[in-house]
């Protein structure tokens, strides 16, 4: 089977050095100006290649690991010596890592909750927040005690153990606040409450149209997780109302 990845690579790679050989072209300038007529060093030296042609950066990195076209070789067999070797060069880069949160719920559409989180319209701060919850790195005692840096898992006003679930919708009024968060949504989205789940605050996949409605949904989720991490355990419905009101009127007084 084609590697893709590779033939895309080999076939830049070939029209590339193809370009730097033709006199009067722009590539041939650029090659010239970043000294790429001739293979580089390995590792290359690509910091004196200007950040905005990525492309250059590239070449020359893989251009360590191909020599230029022999005199008796043909077209396509300097292709295929392309191919091969980006073949090796992708088969032995290392595999990004898989985030800790996306392997405890495998079954997320986590590129859905990156788009959602990063475009809710909230300040930094809040988003900073948001992405601790969904991350799970938020500071209970269940977490700190993990680590060893509490003696006890324990809820201090409740004694139930002390999770990110527990933090934000049960220790307290938590129970009260869901509701009364489920209503507020069901009125934007007008659906039934019993349709929203308490895992839109961590895991927010929904795709709403039209966009402005998604945004109000988001900006709703995100202001409710920071409230309730930060007055947990003395907030009132009523407060958290004022709570979303300042935060709606802050953020369009910044714009």
């Amino acid at each position: 089977m084609i590697n893709v990845g590779a033939k895309s690579r080999a076939l830049l790679h070939f029209r590339l050095q193809t370009q730097s050989t033709a006199p009067g072209t722009l590539t041939a300038d650029w090659f010239r100006n970043s000294n790429l007529q001739i293979p580089g060093p390995n590792p290359p030296q690509i910091k004196r290649i200007p950040a905005n042609t990525e492309y250059l950066r590239q070449f020359a990195i893989d251009g360590a690991y191909i020599t230029p076209q022999r005199t008796n070789e043909t077209s396509k067999a300097y292709k295929r010596r392309i191919y091969d070797t980006m073949v090796i060069l992708l088969r032995e880069t290392p595999e990004l890592p898989i985030m800790r949160i996306s392997r405890l719920w495998a079954t997320t559409g986590w590129a859905s909750v990156w788009i959602n989180l990063y475009g809710t319209p909230v300040p930094e701060d809040i988003k900073n927040d948001w992405y601790r919850a969904i991350h799970d790195i938020v500071h209970t005692q269940k977490r700190l005690n993990r680590i060893n840096m509490a003696v006890t898992n324990l809820c201090r006003h409740c004694n139930a153990t002390d999770n990110l679930s527990h933090c934000l919708i049960e220790c307290g009024e938590g129970q009260v606040m869901g509701v009364w968060t489920r209503e507020r949504l069901a009125t934007v989205l007008r659906t039934n409450m019993r349709l929203i789940s308490d895992g839109w605050l961590l895991r927010s996949t929904l795709s709403i149209w039209p966009p402005k409605r998604r945004r109000a949904v988001l900006g709703i989720l995100a202001n409710i997780v920071v409230y309730r991490l930060q007055q947990r355990h003395t907030l009132t419905c009523h407060d958290c109302y004022d709570f979303l009101r300042r935060a709606k009127w802050k953020l369009q007084a910044t714009r």
